[in-house]
């Protein structure tokens, strides 16, 4: 482990790799970073984030603020999204620019690119999902979502198969 500076005054990393060197580069303000490639490319501007696990939040970052990642790949394409928390392999993967989302478990909201205010806790729950404003909870719930908004799902398998279906309640398994 060894402290590295960003060479601009404004931050002080500490940094713990086996493979490769940490280049910080303009890391903005406040991030903590810990992983192989994890927030590689952090720009001036993205501020109080915390990225911890292999390629969490590698791409080309430009004003992501607030945002929380943990696990392999999680957060993987943030550029400029906002308060969101990601945490289990590959969790809002393909976010980019989506702000206000909470998704805990592998692969959920693993599509999910824009679609904001959503919460997905499960194995793949709102995986497809492009939709706003959807909450699952359960295994694969609400896992084909694709730009519906406004569901709540709760259970294993609950409103599996929604796609573009609007404002619905459902809870139980396969509900």
């Amino acid at each position: 482990a060894r402290a590295v500076s960003d060479g601009e005054g404004t931050a002080t990393l500490l940094y713990v790799s086996t493979t490769e060197v940490y280049s910080p580069g303009k890391a903005g303000t406040s991030n903590t970073v810990f992983g192989k490639n994890a927030g590689a490319s952090l720009a001036a501007g993205s501020n109080y984030n915390v990225f911890i696990g292999e390629g969490v939040s590698d791409a080309s970052m430009n004003a992501a603020i607030n945002n929380v990642g943990v696990g392999y790949n999680s957060l993987g394409a943030l550029t400029s999204g906002d308060d969101n928390v990601a945490v289990g392999y590959g969790a809002l993967l393909a976010n980019t620019s989506a702000n206000d989302n909470v998704a805990i478990g592998t692969y959920a909201l693993k599509v999910n690119v824009t679609g904001g205010a959503n919460v997905a806790m499960g194995f793949s729950a709102l995986a497809a999902n492009t939709g706003d404003n959807n909450t699952a909870v359960g295994t694969s719930a609400l896992a084909a979502n694709i730009g519906a908004d406004n569901n709540t799902a709760v259970g294993k398998n609950a409103l599996l198969n929604n796609t573009t279906g609007s404002t619905n309640v459902a809870m139980g398994q396969s509900a």
